[in-house]
């Protein structure tokens, strides 16, 4: 499930594939035949890109009938393409190895597998019937079981120096206080809002924000009851240094809200203003989404940075407060946002 990189700078593409040829000793005549990211939406480009670059996603999927429409060449054994993240930077170069064409309904488990996507056919066929309605929405064909499907085997053969921030889920195991050992929660804040008389406004309310020890230990075991009874824990590296985390809970509230609560979303001081927050919210939204939510919930630090981020994520009051989180946090700001 590929979408073609329409808007990538190309000297940063040129340049990139300069330094691949020189790395393999290849000839300006040796060209590449596409350059695109991963599906429709940042989170699962970027998921999908992360797979491939660990060796775990090996091929993909596209729908026949979006090449024939949009006059693309089939794949073909030997080619070589560029994957990039969701914002167009190049992160490697793949080169395809196996090209076959089959309808939809005869992608058995030990094919699909190779897309390194799904632990079963069900949840396989579940995310492209999606991905395919959904394209076909666009592009103007309609999904059927007879569909005809390109299924591509890849390699990847060269790989950007610098990847820069990694995202990936989070898991049982790897929770423990150690984990956040280089992880700053510091946050100086001078300015937060205040519901007052049915007026939201900005009070001079000065402290700093810090974790202590018990706070950090707290963390982890709340994180690891996330992560066992299901929910979302989905996390930023760099060098493999813990610095932005975000948590979803798994547990539907709120009646026809259908709310999953947003329990955690923090940067790293060291890193903030980096579009690291938006990353992670949009990850969260996307989870949220595929797991049967109409809305996140957020019980938000009342800070005027912190409410100027999730207005910008498109956050806005909640219609039902959770009695729980305003008992606990009453100087929380209690926000929604629409999946």
């Amino acid at each position: 499930m590929c979408i073609e990189e329409s808007c990538v700078e190309v000297s940063c593409i040129e340049r990139f594939w300069k330094q691949f040829l020189a790395n393999k000793g290849l000839g300006e005549q040796t060209k590449y035949i596409d350059c695109f990211h991963f599906e429709l939406s940042e989170y699962l480009a970027n998921e999908l890109l992360r797979l491939v670059l660990i060796g775990q996603k090996r091929a993909t999927a596209s729908s026949l009938w979006a090449y024939e429409i949009e006059g693309d060449r089939i794949p073909q054994a030997g080619d070589y393409s560029i994957v990039t993240d969701w914002d167009g930077n190049p992160r490697c170069v793949i080169q395809t190895t196996n090209v076959r064409i089959l309808p939809f309904r005869e992608i058995t488990y030990d094919i699909c597998k190779l897309e390194g996507e799904d632990d079963n056919l069900e949840s396989w066929r579940k995310g492209h019937i999606s991905f395919f309605r959904a394209e076909g929405k666009e592009l103007g064909y309609t999904f059927s079981e007879d569909m005809p499907v390109i299924f591509e085997e890849f390699e990847v053969v060269y790989q950007a120096e610098q990847h820069r921030i990694e995202y990936r889920p989070v898991y049982e195991g790897e929770l423990c206080r150690e984990l956040f050992q280089d992880f700053v929660r510091h946050q100086k804040v001078t300015k937060c809002w205040r519901k007052e008389n049915g007026q939201w406004l900005i009070k001079d309310i000065a402290f700093t924000d810090d974790w202590s020890e018990k706070e950090y230990e707290t963390l982890v075991t709340c994180l690891k009851h996330t992560v066992s009874t299901g929910g979302f824990v989905y996390a930023a590296f760099e060098k493999g240094v813990l610095k932005g985390f975000t948590s979803v809970e798994p547990e539907l509230f709120g009646g026809e809200q259908k709310y999953l609560d947003l329990s955690s979303i923090h940067v790293s001081e060291d890193m903030r203003g980096r579009g690291i927050g938006k990353t992670l919210f949009l990850a969260a939204k996307d989870w949220a989404r595929q797991h049967g939510g109409r809305k996140l919930y957020i019980s938000a630090h009342s800070s005027v940075e912190s409410q100027a981020f999730y207005k910008a994520m498109g956050c806005v009051e909640a219609q039902v407060y959770n009695r729980k989180h305003v008992e606990e946090e009453p100087c929380d700001c209690q926000l929604e946002c629409e999946l």
